[in-house]
């Protein structure tokens, strides 16, 4: 059993098969591992009276989670390389707030959406990410880089709803109260469209928030922009979205995550198409400048006054709007920019 994807009744359910052992001997493992950081969990004082047991569990679960390579610092937001078993990397991102962090996690190595603003699509998609591999994230970044993680985005490399059953494991992982314990409220997974995994996500009851990287108001930008949209054009992401209006899996609604790139996609006309779409599904809008890769790119992020303005147009429309703060931009580790040191080679 690999401790780091087991959801907590499968914990019980493998020691009682395995050993025998009931809910005691499963919350003092996962408390171990989750709660206290301890890779070396046969040896709590819940084991000390039953030597062979912990020989067993030293030997027989396994903990693995991956391997940080390299971290940069910069005004408090942290990029993390992580290197994989296979010799594989992602990169994570802990973003601080006030009093906490969130943490932006991978769920692909590379990712096979194609969008064109994104660093991490133009390098392909590699590989899934296990359950293991993507809560490792979150035992290296609470327990390896101590940083105080209450919140989880997955909008880090690779989308969440084409890895759906590893996402759908770590997210039971995550919230499980005798373990990590994030609230399924504090779990945000974003999504391109996949519109026939939404419903998906929503079914499977994990409670928590859903983010659709939107970035164009009409059919033909978004195309050029995000080669998902030929499969799933926007009305069909709209019937989608409509769908789940009071759906318990789902909390609070829909974000809609807006890329700003100049002379593209912040036209007068695209405030009043984008209004619509939101009313339609109840969903804020989270206004995202283009962050540049450091690649070559046509595209060019608007100035901080076309920002402000395309907002303000948007909220005379009536729709609720957030101005998202871009962060890491230097690190390259802000949106649509991770992948830098994550390609496929062997570690050295």
């Amino acid at each position: 059993m690999e401790i780091l994807e087991a959801p907590y009744d499968e914990v019980v359910g493998y020691m009682k098969a395995r050993y025998g052992k009931g809910a005691f001997h499963a919350s003092a493992l996962v408390r171990e591992v989750m709660v206290h950081g301890n890779p070396r969990f046969w040896e709590a004082k819940a084991f000390s009276e039953a030597p062979s047991l912990a020989s067993a569990l030293s030997e027989e679960v396994c903990f693995a989670p991956p391997g940080v390579e390299e971290t940069v610092r910069r005004e408090g937001v942290v990029k993390v390389l992580h290197r994989l078993s296979d010799g594989l990397a992602v990169e994570s991102v802990v973003i601080p707030m006030k009093g906490y962090a969130t943490l932006c996690v991978s769920t692909q190595v590379g990712c096979r959406m194609g969008c064109r603003f994104c660093r991490t699509g133009r390098m392909g998609l590699h590989r899934n990410l296990t359950a293991a591999e993507i809560t490792g994230q979150l035992w290296n970044a609470r327990f390896v880089l101590k940083a105080p993680i209450r919140n989880v985005v997955f909008m880090g490399m690779g989308e969440p709803l084409d890895n759906l059953e590893n996402v759908v494991r770590a997210i039971r992982v995550m919230t499980d109260g005798r373990g990590f314990s994030i609230g399924p409220r504090r779990i945000t997974v974003s999504t391109v469209g996949l519109a026939h995994k939404i419903s998906s996500l929503a079914d499977a009851g994990t409670g928590v928030r859903l983010a659709l990287s939107l970035n164009a108001s009409d059919d033909a930008v978004r195309s050029d922009l995000m080669p998902v949209n030929r499969r799933y054009p926007l009305a069909a992401l709209k019937d989608s979205l409509a769908a789940l209006a009071g759906h318990s899996g789902i909390r609070d609604g829909v974000l809609l995550e807006y890329v700003l790139i100049r002379g593209l996609n912040d036209r007068g006309e695209d405030i009043s198409r984008l209004a619509d779409f939101a009313r339609g599904v109840s969903a804020t809008v989270n206004l995202i400048p283009f962050n540049p890769s450091g690649e070559e790119t046509s595209f060019e992020p608007p100035s901080d006054a076309e920002v402000n303005a395309f907002h303000d147009r948007l909220v005379a429309e009536g729709i609720h709007v957030r101005r998202r703060w871009s962060q890491g931009e230097d690190l390259l580790a802000a949106c649509g920019q991770l992948g830098e040191k994550a390609c496929p080679h062997k570690s050295r």
